[in-house]
């Protein structure tokens, strides 16, 4: 599932608040404490590909022990040999993503777009051929896309010799933002719909979207076409089902530092729950347990009042979920880029966006050599059972190091995360106790 929860403790005092539209700075006052570390529920094991020819008897000993990992091709179906308590045992293959240096990412924020007959792009409203040139500049550069929601739980997987780029979008849903045809895909005069088709003929360069919605303040449509709410519902669906998530962005899109702090609450708790509605009315109530709770900031501006703040940090969703992150933005010249979830300066409560217009795009370009890319090592036939079992997976990354099949720095291997060097291998993510 994609919801994790975010355990925020330990407190510091918040300053940083921009503007989505124009982004400016205000400081909260000193006297709010704002959590400035989050831990994160570690993720679910990553389902290995299933091998159909067994490792021999020696491999086995050897894999079981913790020590090593034998070298026999793969293949693609289950194997049936027999575990300890005489069930079948599935043998896999693993992929792990290896980054010699530590990875940063860059987040772009977009808006609305606009067809070609529009003179020029603005920071709120990019033209379609100008986000295809985007697009492919961007791929050129090696960039690829990766789940917002997925690396800040610590998946750091990224294809290989691809640098990882996250693509958020505000102010959902506009139908220049995303709009279905009659077969179900999305529209090409859509801003999505360009997303879309430049990743089925770039398949290395993914698609991932995270989509902050005002559901109460941009219509998709205008409310007197009949079925505009099903047209809405069934947008929101394909992008569940196809990486385009939708998070919250406030029912009216306020300015948070202007209104009651018990409307803060209510903005929150209305988006969330006709965004439920809507899934409900189209039959995908499937949805529904999976959603998460992240938030972007309208304007990028936080509450003033000390009582605002807590209440925003304290929001649960309608699952009970907790806050798991608050999303800012700001423009290139000011730009801070993502961490991994281990690093030191971390803060999920404060992860900024770079309003995606040309002067991003040409920075991300010309410097794309400052994000490293990756590299992956190859983990055949290893016990299926022991996947979850972090000393099994340190012991065959400390043999593949052994053996020089992989170099050293960290990996992201398993749904966790290791440092492996000559002087060893350790677990930094998440943390232990953490699962």
């Amino acid at each position: 599932m994609r919801a994790r929860i975010f355990k925020l403790i330990g407190l510091a005092p918040l300053v940083l608040i921009l503007s989505c539209a124009t982004p400016v700075e205000q400081q909260v006052p000193s006297s709010v404490d704002i959590p400035a570390e989050t831990k994160v529920v570690p993720l679910e094991v990553i389902t290995p590909e299933l091998t159909a020819e067994p490792p021999s008897s020696a491999d086995i000993t050897e894999s079981q022990s913790g020590t090593g990992s034998s070298n026999n091709e793969k293949s693609d179906q289950a194997n049936n040999l027999s575990s300890d308590d005489g069930t079948p045992a599935a043998w896999g293959h693993l992929v792990a993503t290896v980054w010699e240096e530590e990875p940063r990412l860059p987040i772009l924020n977009y808006h609305q777009f606009s067809p070609e007959t529009a003179k020029f792009s603005t920071a709120m409203k990019t033209r379609l051929p100008d986000l295809q040139a985007h697009l492919q500049s961007l791929y050129d550069s090696g960039y690829s896309l990766v789940s917002l929601e997925s690396w800040l739980e610590g998946d750091l997987r990224v294809p290989e010799g691809r640098r990882p780029l996250i693509i958020t979008m505000d102010d959902l849903f506009y139908n220049n933002q995303l709009t279905l045809t009659e077969g179900g895909d999305p529209d090409p005069g859509s801003g999505i719909g360009v997303m879309w088709e430049f990743s089925q003929a770039h398949p290395d360069f993914g698609f991932q979207l995270a989509l902050f919605a005002t559901l109460g303040d941009k219509l998709y449509a205008n409310p007197s076409f009949p079925t505009w709410e099903d047209k809405l519902g069934e947008a929101i669906a394909w992008g569940f089902d196809h990486g385009a998530v939708t998070y919250n962005h406030f029912y009216t899109h306020p300015h948070l530092d202007q209104i009651e702090p018990r409307h803060i609450v209510w903005n929150a708790r209305k988006n969330d729950e006709y965004l439920r509605s809507l899934l409900k009315r189209v039959g995908r109530d499937d949805i529904i347990p999976s959603l998460s709770n992240i938030f972007a900031l309208p304007y990028s501006v936080w509450p003033t009042k000390p009582i605002g703040v807590q209440l925003l940090l304290e929001y649960e969703n309608p699952e009970g979920l907790p806050l798991q992150a608050v999303m800012e933005s700001d423009f290139i010249s000011r730009a801070k880029f993502l961490p991994p979830p281990y690093a030191a300066d971390f803060d999920p409560l404060h992860i900024l966006r770079i309003i995606a217009d040309h002067n991003a795009i040409d920075f991300l370009v010309e410097n794309s050599g400052q994000f490293p890319t990756a590299v992956h090592c190859e983990f055949e036939n290893l016990d299926q059972t022991r996947i979850d079992d972090r000393a099994f997976l340190a012991g065959e990354i400390r043999q593949a190091l052994k053996q020089g099949r992989c170099p050293e720095g960290v990996y992201s291997l398993g749904g966790k995360v290791f440092t492996a060097s000559s002087s060893g291998v350790h677990l930094i993510f998440p943390e232990e106790g953490g699962g």
